[in-house]
């Protein structure tokens, strides 16, 4: 079966084992508070923090950045994004994440776990579909 996009950037292994860390001390923490018979609200607010914790868990196993052969898609746990190369102008490195511009001047920014090798690497692919998208042959 033939692929219908390009590469497919994901959170990397440490990223995903840091949020499950801290999922397991949230959860830790819950369990403590029941236990120890803290009052009703500390329960509460234990498990909410847990709560939240499954759902980032959840979602670093969820999302990804996709590059079709016609737009880019950030996919999220409850959202999905896409941006068609040819509304972008620009995608540069803003501070440790990726960013990209589009042509109504508005930045829009990749997710933060996008950093490093990865961000430089879809810099560079989006760089250059930007450029074959509006004509261009001058960006790497």
């Amino acid at each position: 079966m033939k692929r219908k996009h390009g590469p497919v950037y994901r959170p990397t292994g440490v990223y995903r084992v840091v949020v499950g860390i801290a999922a397991t001390f949230f959860g830790v923490l819950c369990a403590v508070l029941v236990l120890t018979g803290a009052g009703t609200l500390w329960v509460i607010a234990g498990g909410l923090m847990v709560g939240i914790s499954v759902l980032g868990v959840v979602e670093v196993f969820v999302t990804e950045v996709v590059l079709g052969p016609e737009e880019v898609t950030i996919r999220r746990l409850f959202t999905r994004r896409a941006y068609p190369y040819a509304d972008l102008t620009e995608a540069r490195i803003d501070g440790p994440s990726l960013a990209v511009r589009l042509e109504g001047r508005e930045w829009v920014r990749f997710p933060d776990w996008l950093t490093g090798g990865q961000a430089m690497s879809l810099r560079k692919l989006l760089g250059a579909r930007i450029a074959a998208a509006a004509g261009r042959a001058d960006e790497p």
